[in-house]
């Protein structure tokens, strides 16, 4: 019996198919990349409240800021290095427009959150908004990858 030299293999199954999808792959970095700069973003937001005694809403901003370029560098080299290159002032323009609705929304869920927690449970000024930021950044996730995926790594 002869085998044709160009019949394609059996696809993987199971597991193995699911980590071969480009979708899930691209979650999965997408991830990585995300808890690095939510570690980051908690990082100077802490040292903007506590060392730096500065207000939520800058430490906030401030956080954000960094985070954001932290998360277009490692998603445009390692998450979506397979999408097709744009310029760069571009693609980051995109990146930060996305970023730039995630931050309004995350100021939003920051005042909603930490203020009653301030006010009726006495929860000090930096664990409130610690919280109130742990709960955007598990909400907003969502609307980053999709808004990045299909829009500004669009392939």
């Amino acid at each position: 019996m002869t085998i044709p030299i160009n019949t394609p293999p059996n696809p993987p199954a199971g597991k193995a198919a699911l980590h071969q999808r480009r979708g899930v792959r691209q979650l999965v970095k997408f991830a990585i990349v995300g808890i690095t700069s939510t570690v980051i973003n908690f990082a100077v937001l802490n040292l903007m409240l506590i060392a730096l005694h500065q207000g939520k809403y800058l430490s906030v901003t401030v956080a954000f800021l960094v985070s954001v370029v932290n998360g277009y560098v490692w998603n445009k080299r390692w998450t979506f290095r397979e999408a097709p290159s744009k310029a760069v002032h571009a693609q980051f323009s995109q990146f930060l427009l996305v970023n730039l609705v995630s931050w309004g929304l995350d100021l939003l869920f920051v005042r909603l959150i930490s203020v009653p927690l301030e006010t009726d449970l006495h929860i000090s000024m930096v664990k409130a908004t610690n919280l109130a930021q742990l709960v955007a950044t598990g909400v907003l996730v969502f609307w980053n990858f999709f808004a990045n995926r299909m829009w500004t790594f669009k392939h």
